[in-house]
């Protein structure tokens, strides 16, 4: 394995791929709503959509990618649409106690719809196209070990979130009453649908 390759990964991934924006947000609400497993497994749904993303870009998956840029608009709209409908959700949500938290199924409910949520977001895509033109990769046969090396520290880096974002948020979860999550998950709503609203409106205009 090609180390520096994999350690360049690691950084772009950790640079590019960290939990902001409407993401973030649903992952910060879900781990103080639910705690650290379902705040964990919705990093780590994000995280696998940059892999993949990242794997596309590289190799010059040639019908994926058509797809994603020719569809861009529409892929963006549904986006949208579900972070408002995500938004309001949350944000009548009310908060439950520990025993009340998701187990089991629910972690892989977690994992999946942060997963399609991302899925909608063509934008990593282009990004690791840009990053991987401005490096020499182009997916060849010459290069082909490098960037499955790369891709690989590409998905490390954005999952070592999941711990880091998880675990800092965790420290305030238990300082929270049921009264002040359920104005988190309100507030959370309001800015998840507010994004949902703006990517409309920008998309459409």
């Amino acid at each position: 394995m090609n180390t520096a390759m994999f350690f360049k990964g690691l950084l772009i991934g950790l640079i590019m791929c960290a939990p902001v924006g409407p993401i973030g947000m649903i992952c910060a609400q879900r781990t103080l709503a639910y705690g650290a497993a379902v705040g964990i497994a919705s990093v780590l749904g994000a995280a696998t959509v940059d892999g993949v993303y990242a794997a596309v870009a590289g190799f010059g998956v040639k019908i994926i990618s058509d797809f994603v840029v020719s569809e861009e608009t529409w892929l963006t709209i549904i986006g949208g649409v579900i972070l408002i409908a995500l938004g309001l959700r949350t944000g009548f949500k009310q908060s439950v106690t520990p025993e009340e938290r998701p187990q089991g199924k629910s972690l892989a409910r977690a994992y999946v719809t942060a997963f399609l949520f991302m899925l909608t977001n063509p934008v990593p895509m282009l990004m690791f196209a840009a990053v991987f033109a401005a490096i020499g990769l182009d997916g060849g046969q010459g290069a082909y070990v490098a960037t499955v090396t790369f891709v690989l520290g590409v998905f490390a880096g954005s999952s070592l979130w999941a711990p880091l974002f998880v675990m800092t948020l965790s420290i305030f979860h238990p300082q929270l009453s049921p009264g002040q999550l359920n104005i988190v998950n309100k507030i959370a709503g309001a800015v998840i649908a507010g994004f949902g609203l703006i990517v409309l409106v920008v998309t459409v205009l």
